[in-house]
């Protein structure tokens, strides 16, 4: 089961995608349609570039090539997240 809190900075390869995709977000609402998704993304090694803005769920990620840095403050997002998903369970 993929893990649901990557942290910022950790670059993957979604199911449906052959650009690798850097998250930049978490928790993100799309504000189109109100639904929630596990990350926001943008093309690696291209950045954010203001038009190619992917929202996705941690299920479509296929491979992991890096993990964002990780501190305690970090840490303590991971938990603030993991609370929030709790009370909307």
């Amino acid at each position: 089961m993929p893990i649901k809190t990557l942290p910022i900075g950790s670059v993957v390869q979604l199911n449906d995608l052959k650009t690798k995709v850097m998250i930049c977000g978490r928790q993100q609402i799309n504000e189109e349609d109100g639904k929630t998704y596990d990350y926001s993304g943008c093309e690696f090694p291209k950045g954010f570039d203001g038009e190619n803005v992917f929202l996705f769920n941690a299920e479509q990620i296929v491979l992991m090539y890096h993990i964002g840095y990780q501190d305690l403050d970090e840490i303590h997002q991971k938990f603030v997240i993991g609370e929030m998903i709790k009370e909307e369970q």
